[in-house]
This record gives C-alpha cells, sequence and structure tokens, in this order.
C-alpha cells in the first residue's frame, strides 16, 4: 500500500494530472486461463497479507477522487489497453504507469509507459522500447512467442532464446514472416525447434497479446479526477497505519486549497 501511492503521489505531484484510472485485475479465471491451464501457475502464491489491502486501496481511491475499474474475465493489462486505444483514436495522449515489461507492446507515437524504478518514473517510448529490448513495440507479441516468459509462464518456442528471437524478428518482422520463411533459417537446430513448436509459438502469441477490445463503457468525462473527501483519505490513512502518507496527503490538499482560495480573490 506504502509504495503504491507513494508512486501515485509522486506522479500526480509532478504532473498535471486531470484524467486518471486505476485498472484493477479480474476477481474470477481470465480468458487467458481458458486458453492454457497452466496460464500463470509457476508464479508464487500472493503473499496472505497482500489480499486485504486491495479493498483498502479502492477505498482510499474512492475518497481521493480516483475512478477505477475492474473486468472480471480481463487483466488490468487489457483494460490498460482497450483504455490506450480509446485516447489513441480519439487523437490524444496517454500515458500508462507500469513495470510490466508485456505492456511495452502497447507503446505509440501517442502511448507512452511511465515505469517506477529506483525511485525514478522513467519515460518509455518507441525508441527506449527498441533500445531496450531490440524490437519495436509492435514486435513484442512475437518476440514473447518465441522467446516465451517464464514469470507468466507463456511456453514460446524451446530452445530460441532472447537473443536468438530479436535476430529473427530483426530479418523476418513478425512469426507470420518467419514461418513464411521456414526453408530459408539456415541453422538447422533454429529451424526444428520452430517446425516442432509452431502451434506453441502461435499459442504463446494470442496468450501475450494484450486486448483492445475489452467491452469497456467508459467516457473521458468518467476517467476525471473528482473532488476529494481529504479528511476521509487522511483518516483511511491513518487507520491504515500510514501515517507518513496522512500527513504528505493533509500537506498537499492544504496547500492546494491555499493556492486556489489566493487564486479566488
Amino acid at each position: 500500500m506504502f509504495g503504491f501511492f507513494r508512486t501515485l503521489f509522486s506522479i500526480i505531484n509532478k504532473n498535471d494530472i486531470r484524467y486518471f484510472v486505476v485498472t484493477f485485475d479480474s476477481l474470477t479465471p481470465t480468458f487467458r486461463h481458458e486458453m492454457y491451464p497452466e496460464y500463470k501457475q509457476t508464479r508464487d502464491k500472493t503473499p496472505e497479507d497482500l489480499h486485504p489491502q486491495i479493498p483498502v486501496i479502492e477505498e482510499i481511491l474512492k475518497a481521493m477522487g480516483i475512478p477505477m475499474i475492474r473486468e472480471n474475465g480481463f487483466e488490468a493489462d487489457d483494460l490498460m489497453g482497450t483504455l490506450a486505444k480509446k485516447a489513441e483514436d480519439d487523437d490524444r495522449d496517454c500515458f500508462i504507469i507500469s513495470g510490466d515489461k508485456d505492456i511495452l507492446q502497447l507503446v505509440s507515437s501517442r502511448i507512452h509507459v511511465l515505469k517506477p524504478s529506483k525511485g525514478e518514473i522513467i519515460d518509455t517510448d518507441e525508441e527506449a522500447v527498441k533500445q531496450e529490448k531490440g524490437v519495436r513495440p509492435d514486435q513484442i507479441i512475437d518476440f514473447l512467442a518465441l522467446a516465451g516468459d517464464s514469470s507468466d509462464n507463456i511456453p514460446g518456442v524451446p530452445g530460441i532464446g532472447p537473443k536468438t528471437a530479436e535476430k529473427l524478428l530483426g530479418e523476418w518482422n513478425d512469426l507470420d514472416g518467419i514461418y513464411a520463411h521456414l526453408d530459408r533459417i539456415t541453422s538447422k537446430s533454429q529451424l526444428q525447434k520452430l517446425a516442432d513448436f509452431k502451434e506453441q509459438a502461435y499459442l504463446s502469441r494470442r496468450l501475450a497479446t494484450i486486448k483492445r477490445d475489452v467491452p469497456v463503457v467508459l467516457s473521458v468525462d468518467d476517467l476525471k479526477i473528482g473532488e476529494p473527501d481529504a479528511e476521509k483519505v487522511v483518516s483511511l490513512f491513518n487507520k491504515a497505519g500510514l501515517f507518513k502518507l496522512a500527513e504528505e496527503y493533509a500537506g498537499r490538499k492544504s496547500v492546494v486549497s491555499s493556492a486556489a482560495a489566493e487564486n479566488k480573490n
């Protein structure tokens, strides 16, 4: 909770933000679990003390006037992808706050990823993705389809690592291009692996693809930050034992209120 709100405060304090939404994962299994029951099964079990914190986070966000969204059957990333596409279609800039490497597939000229790292927020654009991952944002899905992703238990093609995936995509652009030119791959080992695990590669691509068409009925106005109940926010922070955050929030709201009153006068 402390880390979540410190990051949130850092983003809001340093930027003039009027529209903001926090996305939450599904409370039920998602379509990916139906597609591949082993999806995310290698992850460590969520710590027991984390579960009770989520409703408290939601209660504090509500008191802060910050919109939230959850759609059962979909992950938070799918909601981010859908809302980011809506923004892009409306010719708006969109900034996604996430440290998840899968989210980099959404980066475009209009969509940036803000990645929390060691107390800083790193702005990741298209060129930054290419520098970091060796592939373009639109190739991230096929990169994961080939190299897999152990954190989500996406299998990929056994024996095809990140460097080989990067090289193959550099030559043939995408997964379809690679399989259309199998006869031109000179490495017999790579050729055999790709041929043997073609079906698994395409399954991995479907698992890695963030949906951008979740049936979310939200307008831009629905994402506008509302008027906070500052007293309740401070009370909830204190109740949760987050005294430093309570003090910080109370001080910030006091400064904002004083400035607003001064401007009004």
